[in-house]
């Protein structure tokens, strides 16, 4: 086939030089693109447009050209000047969408697809290239809609799949998301980054054997997939093989060394190592790169906890919930440190708050209900671990039994 297109391009360069015509040279182009020559394709478009300055076509494939080569900015001058010629031209408007998307135009890109919509409600491009704009701008169930209809009109479309898994996996639609990943590795069998994203939302669905497989596979295509190292460290961690971990986050590190989100992660389990000097060497490195990550303060905080240093684990604490103010994690750990200072008042607070914030948070409860305890306060602790034990909290049913239950038969010997 290739030889035949090849062969098409002499042929037509032969008799254009006979006497070349504007939409001659266009063909021309469009026979030059199919073979990856943009160069030479712009060359054809560029005499064509001399030919006739209001050759429609030769505007908007040029424009084409334009984005192959890299010059977004020029490609987004042809379209308008295509769309000035035909002010319907939804080709136009779709391809000024992608060009103005790369620049970062979000709003200009999505009134671009809304437009070329409006005059071809079929476009499936358009409708593609809106939902990830719209997943961009994280209203992933806007994108799933446009993704959906990208698939209607185009049921063989693989990266409208991928996408709309992506966006199904950020909307917690694991299974979803899962289905949609098969079906682009049965379309695109050579698309190895699907593997990366079906492993992450295996994990998600806690089957951490299954991400582990998919994670190898990308792997295997890309040994330097940085990202599936990191995320191979997370699922092998999960099932407590920590030293299998370790060496993927630190595979990770040496592919991405400026990448806080592995030393995060490498620190996370050191902790579950209790080897807390460690985990705080990760946290530290993590918020070099990042001085703005909470989550990497919050776990440094445990960690500091875990090694007694109550007062550095506190403004650890206080940091993360400065840079998130509506960590109910951190709230409940802060908790934790001040019930360890025998804070109970304080501690109580910390854990109100959590709560306020997260009402499915069983383990503030818990936490709760101790410091309660400390306090003497009875009743409310055990209508604490009775909340706990609801939200799945195991040892909150130890506490009911071993010391709700006596505190009631105390009362009724009263």
């Amino acid at each position: 086939m290739k030889k035949i297109i090849v062969l098409a391009v002499i042929f037509s360069s032969i008799i254009l030089s006979y006497g070349q015509k504007s939409d001659e040279l266009v063909e021309s182009g469009v026979i030059k693109i199919k073979v990856n020559d943009f160069k030479g394709a712009l060359i054809d478009y560029n005499k064509a447009i001399a030919l006739d300055p209001k050759n429609t076509r030769a505007y908007g494939e040029r424009g084409i050209v334009k984005d192959n080569l890299k010059d977004y900015s020029g490609a987004i001058a042809d379209y308008n000047t295509a769309i000035s010629l035909d002010p319907k031209n939804a080709k136009a408007y779709g391809n000024r969408g992608i060009a103005k998307s790369v620049l970062l135009d979000y709003k200009g890109a999505m009134d671009d697809f809304d437009k070329s919509l409006e005059f071809d409600p079929y476009n499936a491009k358009s409708y593609y290239g809106r939902g990830v704009i719209k997943a961009i701008l994280l209203d992933f169930k806007g994108a799933i809609a446009d993704y959906n209809k990208a698939i209607e009109l185009d049921p063989n479309n693989s990266k409208a799949y991928s996408n709309r898994g992506i966006a199904k996996n950020d909307i917690k639609d694991y299974n979803g998301a899962i289905a949609d990943f098969n079906k682009v590795i049965n379309l695109d069998p050579e698309n190895t980054k699907v593997y990366g994203n079906r492993g992450i939302a295996k994990s998600n669905i806690q089957d951490f054997r299954g991400a582990i497989l998919d994670f190898n596979k990308a792997i295997e295509t890309d040994p330097n997939n940085a990202k599936a190292y990191g995320n191979r460290g997370i699922a092998k961690g999960n099932l407590k093989d920590y030293r299998g971990a370790i060496a993927d986050f630190n595979k990770a590190i040496e592919l991405e060394p400026e990448n806080p989100k592995n030393y995060g992660n490498k620190g996370n389990i050191k902790g579950d190592l209790q080897d807390y000097q460690g985990a705080i060497k990760e946290y530290n490195k993590a918020l070099e790169l990042d001085p703005n990550n909470a989550k990497a303060y919050g776990n440094r905080g445990i960690a500091k906890n875990g090694l007694h240093d109550y007062k550095g684990a506190i403004a650890d604490f206080n940091k993360a919930i400065e840079l998130e103010p509506k960590n109910s994690k951190a709230y409940c750990n802060r908790g934790n440190t001040k019930g360890d200072l025998k804070d109970f008042r304080g501690a109580i607070l910390d854990y109100d708050t959590a709560i306020e914030l997260d009402p499915n948070n069983g383990k503030a409860y818990y936490n709760r209900a101790i410091a309660y305890r400390e306090l003497n306060e009875k009743e409310t602790a055990c209508i604490d671990y009775s909340k706990a034990g609801e939200l799945g909290v195991e040892e909150a049913y130890h506490a009911i039994k071993d010391y709700c239950n006596k505190v009631q038969e105390e009362e009724e010997e009263e």
